[in-house]
């Protein structure tokens, strides 16, 4: 964000705003933008995606690319100007719906297609506008380079294109590292890898309870503090630990390990894995009776760890 922030205030772009993206980490973001609104939505991943950004030693004028676009709008009055409009219009919305669709998928050959078209009708409807800029040799040497097509699953410019870096879609992360070879061998040109993973689901969770806590001295000396009541906002008071597995429990966790002193190993072990005596059963009304059968079923996900 630092860097984002310095390259915005340095030169005269306003590209700013695209850039909050950098706060949500290594991850898929579709931003979508209307006037000054920005809104942000993440997407998960089924796949690994392996890109390559090249550096195309080139040259680009982005103040003077953003200047001709805008003058596109907000009346059209020449029907490349209109053609423009479509593309940056409804025209993108399509390519940004089927590329969230590709992505969430995990095709990322279809994700290649998608960007290899956004590239194709970039070069027909927005290098008219501003040909000394868009034109892009050096993009264009490296997007029909043939050795790197075995490679690849699709490229395109990034960002207001022209000279600037283009980015490679690559098919492994073999594929990914041998792209980087050609490009540096064949075109002189360096680049970077960038790997992002598919999202991976978190399925044991493991809580450490075996402390013993100074603040709470000398309560802690008799009941440690995973064990302390606490009132849930149900309205039922709760062990600590209880609580922390039951939300674990809920947030989709397949298993929670809790580790715990050799001294209260029964007391959490009397908790999960013990159901309330028959008689002291029927005592409890009926909204706690049906808790008891809850925390019944979370124990046989809960599994007590005497720490040495």
């Amino acid at each position: 964000m630092d860097l984002a922030y310095h390259g915005e205030i340095t030169t005269p772009s306003q590209c700013g705003r695209m850039d909050q993206c950098c706060a949500f980490g290594a991850r898929p973001v579709q931003m979508i933008f209307d006037g000054d609104r920005l809104d942000c939505e993440e997407f998960a991943l089924n796949a690994t995606i392996y890109l390559v950004i090249v550096e195309l030693a080139g040259s680009k004028d982005t103040t003077t690319i953003l200047q001709k676009l805008n003058k596109c709008y907000p009346v059209a009055e020449k029907q490349e100007e209109r053609d423009l409009q479509e593309l940056l219009g409804a025209t993108n919305q399509r390519l940004i719906r089927s590329a969230v669709v590709a992505l969430s998928a995990g095709d990322m050959e279809q994700m290649g297609q998608i960007m290899n078209e956004a590239q194709r009708l970039f070069d027909q409807y927005a290098m008219p506008i501003c040909p000394s800029q868009l034109t892009s040799p050096n993009l264009h040497k490296v997007l029909q380079h043939a050795p790197l097509q075995p490679h690849i699953w699709g490229a395109k410019g990034v960002g207001s294109q022209g000279d600037g870096c283009a980015q490679l879609l690559c098919k492994s992360e073999q594929d990914m590292e041998l792209a980087m070879e050609i490009v540096q061998r064949d075109l002189g040109m360096s680049c970077m890898p960038l790997q992002i993973g598919k999202a991976k689901t978190v399925a044991q969770a493991l809580i450490p309870a075996a402390s013993f806590s100074q603040q709470l001295f000398p309560a802690s000396k008799s009941l440690p503090p995973a064990l302390f009541p606490v009132l849930d906002s149900d309205g039922i008071l709760k062990p600590a630990i209880l609580l922390l597995v039951e939300e674990a429990i809920e947030a989709g966790l397949h298993s929670v390990v809790v580790v715990v002193s050799k001294a209260h190993a029964s007391d959490f072990e009397a908790i999960f894995h013990e159901h309330p005596d028959i008689a002291d059963y029927n005592k409890l009304p009926t909204r706690l009776q049906q808790y008891a059968d809850k925390i019944h079923e979370i124990g046989t996900k809960v599994t007590v760890v005497v720490q040495e």
